[in-house]
């Protein structure tokens, strides 16, 4: 009889134990999944994104005029939360009877780093809200500095962004003397603009 039972009590903890190891075996598995390993090969690398961007300069009790941008930008993506870059664009300044710039041409050339990033996590959510900072020259007027906020929507790696950006630019502007003529004098200007995009 005690040979019975501890027979049964030694195949009741075999089995037990085999249970154990099957389980343990299979956690890695189910706690592994496709999304998983996506997640985090995308969650890193190379990235690019292209924009567009229209605004005013914001010169109180002065002349004012609209330009329109055009931008790329590219560089590494460390994770949702920090992206750095380098970024050239193309902007146009609109005519006016009063010139606010004090050049006969009407286009420049930003190029600038760029850092951005999400301000929450964008995994399981469409929309978040994000932020960038551009810092750099533009090739006939300046130093520029041009802070954005935003929101993204779309997935982690491929989305479209809108912004508002305001963008503090060096800029020789027209102004007239004492003689009355018209003179170029180097200003901080403010701009304001509204940026859609694309990012991958």
């Amino acid at each position: 009889m005690l040979k019975k039972t501890l027979t049964l009590l030694f195949a009741a903890a075999t089995l037990s134990a085999a249970a154990q190891e099957r389980t343990v075996n299979r956690l890695p598995e189910i706690g592994r999944s496709t999304e998983d390993v996506e997640y985090s090969s995308n969650n890193s690398g190379f990235w690019a994104a292209v924009e567009l961007s229209g605004g005013t300069t914001c010169r109180i009790n002065k002349n004012n005029t609209w330009f329109g941008e055009a931008d790329v930008v590219a560089g590494y993506r460390f994770n949702d939360f920090i992206r750095v870059g380098a970024g050239f664009g193309g902007r146009y300044y609109g005519k006016s009877d009063s010139p606010v710039r004090y050049s006969s041409i009407d286009w420049s050339f930003p190029i600038y780093l760029d850092l951005r990033g999400n301000f929450i996590p964008q995994t399981y959510r469409n929309v978040v809200p994000y932020w960038s900072m551009d810092v750099g020259a533009t090739l006939r007027d300046g130093f520029m500095i041009r802070p954005s906020a935003g929101i993204r929507i779309g997935r982690q790696r491929c989305a479209f962004m809108l912004a508002l950006s305001y963008t503090g630019q060096n800029m020789k502007v027209s102004r007239f003397n004492a003689l009355n003529r018209e003179v170029g004098s180097n200003r901080f200007v403010s701009l304001v603009s509204l940026r859609l995009g694309y990012e991958f």
